[in-house]
């Protein structure tokens, strides 16, 4: 759980908003990883140093937690190579601050697949009985347990320009989102106008 909890404060430092942990924080990450640790279908590898937990999500490996204690990315990346070949895909979510992750999944082999583009939104006072239909082009997802940036994420997954997705920030703004996440296949035209729209990338799926 050291190891969990060193993790919430760090991706914290990395986006405030999107990954400020919530009061209830440490409770959720330890019932989630009981769980996960009893569920037929999880991958638990780990050495004195350094844990790896992954679930099975359809044809591969989904990894939640890869931790050393050291920051060591050579037992990370010994941890990823050892999930078996059988297993299929392994995806780990990489926030492009974390060098020792970064470091690691690129030693064993995996490749960024897809990457998130985050940006904060203002407080506004517009009044919901007043909102028009919400524009389509994005869903208000709930935070995970874990997290609190103070309201619903705006997820985006598409778009035809960089204005469009400073306005869909601004109509989920409206609708009380302090954060909307573009998240873009590698090398996407969406990727260059989300950087153009002022989104920042956070995070990386890497696979293999």
């Amino acid at each position: 759980m050291g190891l969990l909890e060193r993790r919430l404060a760090r991706t914290a430092v990395w986006a405030p908003r999107l990954w400020r942990p919530s009061e209830q924080a440490p409770a959720v990450l330890r019932a989630m990883a009981e769980r996960m640790l009893e569920a037929p279908d999880a991958v638990c590898l780990g050495t004195d140093d350094a844990v790896l937990l992954g679930v099975r999500r359809g044809a591969g490996v989904v990894v939640d937690h890869l931790e050393s204690a050291s920051d060591d990315p050579d037992a990370l990346a010994r941890l990823l190579t050892s999930i078996p070949a059988d297993a299929g895909e392994v995806r780990v979510f990489t926030p492009v601050a974390d060098e020792v992750r970064l470091a690691a999944t690129s030693a064993a082999g995996l490749a960024t697949a897809g990457r998130w583009w985050v940006r904060d939104l203002p407080v506004t006072l517009a009044v919901a009985a007043n909102l028009a239909a919400p524009r389509p082009g994005y869903s208000l997802a709930p935070a995970p347990p874990f997290h609190d940036p103070g309201g619903p994420i705006a997820v985006i997954g598409k778009a035809t320009s960089a204005q469009e997705l400073v306005e869909l920030g601004v109509d989920a703004a409206a609708r009380d989102a302090r954060v909307a996440v573009v998240i873009a296949d590698a090398g996407s035209p969406l990727e260059a106008l989300a950087a153009d729209a002022a989104y920042r990338p956070v995070a990386e799926l890497r696979a293999r």
